[in-house]
């Protein structure tokens, strides 16, 4: 079962969810992995808004060039 066109993906948003939390918590790590997991195999453009919390996340990981490349992407 797919979403109807203009709807969120129960998945992709539960994955987003985790993803903040896990962010909030003080877990980079696991927000990193959750919002990698919900940009994969997007057939659109991702969503900024995954992008900008997996660059946070490897961001607090010192990981800056996988922070800039997860940007470059939208």
């Amino acid at each position: 079962m797919f979403p109807e066109p203009r709807q969120q993906d129960p998945y992709r948003a539960a994955l987003r969810d985790q993803s903040i939390r896990a962010l909030d918590t003080g877990r980079p790590e696991q927000a990193l992995d959750l919002a990698l997991e919900a940009l994969e195999g997007r057939d659109v453009r991702p969503d900024f808004r995954m992008l900008a919390v997996a660059a946070d996340a490897a961001l607090r990981l010192d990981r800056r060039k996988e922070a800039e490349d997860l940007l470059a992407r939208g």
